[in-house]
Protein backbone atom coordinates (compact mmCIF):
# COMPACT_ATOMS: atom_id res chain seq x y z
CA UNK A 1 0.00 0.00 0.00
CA UNK A 2 0.69 3.58 -0.70
CA UNK A 3 1.01 5.79 2.50
CA UNK A 4 -2.01 7.80 0.87
CA UNK A 5 -4.31 4.72 0.67
CA UNK A 6 -3.42 2.68 4.42
CA UNK A 7 -3.97 6.77 5.68
CA UNK A 8 -7.32 6.09 4.05
CA UNK A 9 -7.92 3.08 5.59
CA UNK A 10 -9.93 2.27 8.76
CA UNK A 11 -8.24 1.81 11.94
CA UNK A 12 -7.95 -2.12 13.38
CA UNK A 13 -9.54 -1.04 15.95
CA UNK A 14 -12.19 0.89 14.69
CA UNK A 15 -15.94 0.26 15.44
CA UNK A 16 -17.75 -1.01 12.74
CA UNK A 17 -21.58 -0.95 11.88
CA UNK A 18 -21.52 -4.92 12.44
CA UNK A 19 -20.30 -4.34 16.43
CA UNK A 20 -22.84 -1.92 16.74
CA UNK A 21 -25.62 -4.62 16.02
CA UNK A 22 -23.98 -7.09 17.81
CA UNK A 23 -23.67 -5.21 21.14
CA UNK A 24 -27.57 -3.63 20.12
CA UNK A 25 -28.71 -7.30 20.31
CA UNK A 26 -26.63 -8.38 23.28
CA UNK A 27 -27.55 -5.62 25.52
CA UNK A 28 -31.27 -4.58 24.35
CA UNK A 29 -33.36 -6.50 27.28
CA UNK A 30 -31.42 -4.67 30.35
CA UNK A 31 -31.27 -0.79 28.33
CA UNK A 32 -33.69 1.70 29.00
CA UNK A 33 -34.34 2.74 25.33
CA UNK A 34 -33.92 6.72 25.51
CA UNK A 35 -35.53 9.40 23.14
CA UNK A 36 -33.86 11.92 21.18
CA UNK A 37 -35.14 15.27 21.70
CA UNK A 38 -34.50 18.38 19.50
CA UNK A 39 -32.75 21.09 21.19
CA UNK A 40 -34.01 24.75 19.77
CA UNK A 41 -31.67 26.57 21.59
CA UNK A 42 -28.00 24.50 20.25
CA UNK A 43 -30.12 24.40 16.85
CA UNK A 44 -30.55 28.02 16.48
CA UNK A 45 -26.77 28.70 17.60
CA UNK A 46 -24.89 26.17 15.10
CA UNK A 47 -27.67 26.44 12.21
CA UNK A 48 -27.99 22.55 12.48
CA UNK A 49 -31.04 20.58 13.79
CA UNK A 50 -29.41 19.41 16.87
CA UNK A 51 -31.07 16.47 18.64
CA UNK A 52 -29.88 15.52 22.20
CA UNK A 53 -29.95 11.95 23.49
CA UNK A 54 -31.92 11.56 27.19
CA UNK A 55 -29.06 8.98 28.96
CA UNK A 56 -29.99 10.25 32.52
CA UNK A 57 -33.25 7.93 31.91
CA UNK A 58 -31.30 4.92 32.35
CA UNK A 59 -31.26 3.42 35.76
CA UNK A 60 -27.13 4.53 36.38
CA UNK A 61 -28.05 7.61 34.65
CA UNK A 62 -25.16 7.92 31.96
CA UNK A 63 -24.47 5.74 28.84
CA UNK A 64 -21.54 3.95 30.64
CA UNK A 65 -24.37 1.54 31.57
CA UNK A 66 -24.34 0.41 27.91
CA UNK A 67 -20.65 0.11 27.44
CA UNK A 68 -20.35 -1.68 30.65
CA UNK A 69 -23.20 -4.19 29.96
CA UNK A 70 -22.00 -5.15 26.53
CA UNK A 71 -18.20 -5.80 27.56
CA UNK A 72 -19.94 -7.90 30.28
CA UNK A 73 -22.20 -9.76 28.19
CA UNK A 74 -19.42 -10.17 25.57
CA UNK A 75 -16.78 -12.21 28.09
CA UNK A 76 -17.13 -16.26 27.78
CA UNK A 77 -18.37 -18.47 30.80
CA UNK A 78 -14.61 -19.31 31.21
CA UNK A 79 -13.68 -15.51 31.67
CA UNK A 80 -16.68 -14.98 33.65
CA UNK A 81 -15.86 -17.25 36.41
Amino acid sequence: FSSAVAHDLPADDCVRFEDVVRAHHRIRSGIVRTECRPSYHLSNMTGCSIHLKKEQSQVTGSFKERGARNAIMSLSEEQRR
